[in-house]
């Protein structure tokens, strides 16, 4: 993990690059997501799915039927591996897309000031918003996707964004439901009292559901449909099981939840911001469910991020808006080193580079 820690410090070393200009602020994210790039770009045995993903590639062109390689790997992305050219060029754009994503979207809703922050919270969230991404390609493309088509969000354009949900829908079938619930979520309009009320709802039923007996229905739903997601269901009840995690977890988003909806109520957001705040209370409101909650928190973390700078910057109440900030930065914290570094299905201890041992495997 040290080479992680070191991405990390250069990425906020890139913060003292001054800037003057729009310019500036694009060679800037360049300087900040170029270490993180060639982190991702140049990974070998790079976390728990890493041989399937290289021996799916490996077999996609000895079978005339892409299908028939692994039906457990939706057809876009078969078709995805069919025309890259080695392996090696399919973890370079998986990489690449994760960052121009991230940079993307810092450049147009961070101000370069607190360009630091954003990097803090980004990294500090690692095993959701970086390794989940290089980890699960799949799911890391999708989610890079989601992330660039914000702007089709915010401007409504149900047409082009469906084009993108579909695409994104043969890459990995999740996509199917995380795309729809951010557009249907994620209005432009103002937040209101009566939006408050909803979510207020929304929440008391996600406190009074009953995850085991949800998970062992949709147990049997997934077997018989998605079986490939069986052995997920089972890692969703076992991390369900440790209560103190748990009830941190519940307690830190409710928090968050309530806080952010007096935010919404008490500041003036132009559209983009109010669609960022709406979805990222989709990632919030996700812990509520427990176990439910790994993919959405993986999918929805970022826009959290966004809108937790938002927070810091905008929001005239200081002492909410540090309380807020602290429990931010704990909770994410929490669950990067204790809950995540400390499970079982931790697998990145040692990092692994096509440079080899000595240039950058320093553990």
């Amino acid at each position: 993990m040290i080479e992680y820690y070191i991405v990390f410090f250069l990425a906020l070393l890139a913060q003292l690059y001054p800037v003057k200009s729009n310019y500036h602020y694009k060679k800037r994210l360049f300087f900040t997501f170029f270490p993180l790039f060639i982190f991702g770009a140049l990974r070998v045995d790079f976390g728990n799915d890493y041989s399937k993903y290289k021996y799916y590639f490996e077999s996609i062109n000895g079978f005339e039927n892409l299908a028939s390689v692994d039906q457990h790997m939706e057809i876009g992305y078969a078709w995805l591996n069919f025309f890259m050219p080695n392996f090696r060029t399919l973890l370079i754009l998986t990489s690449l897309l994760m960052c121009s994503a991230y940079a993307t979207l810092f450049y147009k809703m961070v101000k370069p000031n607190y360009l630091w922050f954003a990097v803090f919270l980004l990294f500090l969230s690692g095993d959701k918003t970086i390794f989940f991404q290089l980890s699960s390609m799949r799911n890391g493309i999708v989610i890079s996707l989601l992330i660039l088509s914000l702007g089709l969000i915010q401007n409504r354009k149900i047409f082009p964004f469906a084009i993108i949900t579909l695409i994104s829908y043969f890459i990995h079938t999740s996509a199917l439901l995380f795309f729809p619930l951010a557009y249907i979520i994620g209005s432009n309009k103002e937040f209101t009292r009566k939006d408050a009320l909803i979510w207020i709802i929304i929440i008391f039923q996600a406190l009074t559901l009953s995850i085991f007996s949800f998970l062992d229905k949709a147990s049997l739903f997934i077997a018989t449909y998605f079986e490939r997601y069986v052995s997920v269901i089972g890692y969703m009840k076992e991390a369900a099981l440790n209560s103190s995690d748990s009830i941190i977890a519940i307690v830190s988003s409710l928090f968050l939840l309530i806080t952010t909806f007096y935010y919404s109520l008490t500041t003036r957001l132009n559209p983009i911001e109010n669609t960022i705040l709406k979805i990222s209370l989709l990632f919030l409101i996700s812990y509520l469910l427990g176990a439910l909650s790994a993919r959405a928190s993986q999918y929805y973390i970022i826009f959290f991020i966004i809108s937790a700078i938002s927070i810091f910057t905008k929001w005239k109440y200081k002492l909410l808006r540090d309380g807020y900030i602290v429990i931010t930065t704990l909770f994410l914290g929490y669950g990067f080193f204790v809950v995540w570094m400390g499970s079982q299905w931790f697998a990145y201890k040692d990092y692994h580079s096509l440079l080899g041992k000595y240039l950058l495997n320093l553990d």
